[in-house]
């Protein structure tokens, strides 16, 4: 019995693969604005609970966004993004 082998052509795996990662960044964009529309929303709270002047409340959105900045770059991939385009182009 002969077995029928099928191989997947590399073009169309790197094509899935970038639709992969752009659905990652959208969702990841939309998370941290999400999360600042929470925090904007939750200013007047944290102001009148805390007692903050809005010098403070600017400190908080501030230090919110590079949080959410670290994250966002503690999650990338290693390895540099200029190399991954380069071995695209060269494909």
């Amino acid at each position: 019995m002969a077995q029928l082998v099928t191989r997947r052509d590399p073009s169309t795996a790197v094509i899935s693969h970038r639709w992969w990662a752009l659905g990652a960044l959208v969702l990841g964009v939309m998370a941290i604005g999400l999360g600042q529309t929470v925090l904007n929303l939750a200013l007047p709270t944290l102001s009148t609970s805390l007692n903050a002047s809005e010098s403070q409340l600017q400190w908080f959105v501030t230090a919110y966004t590079l949080a959410a900045m670290v994250v966002a770059l503690l999650v990338l991939p290693r390895r540099s993004s200029a190399a991954a385009v380069s071995r695209t182009a060269a494909h």
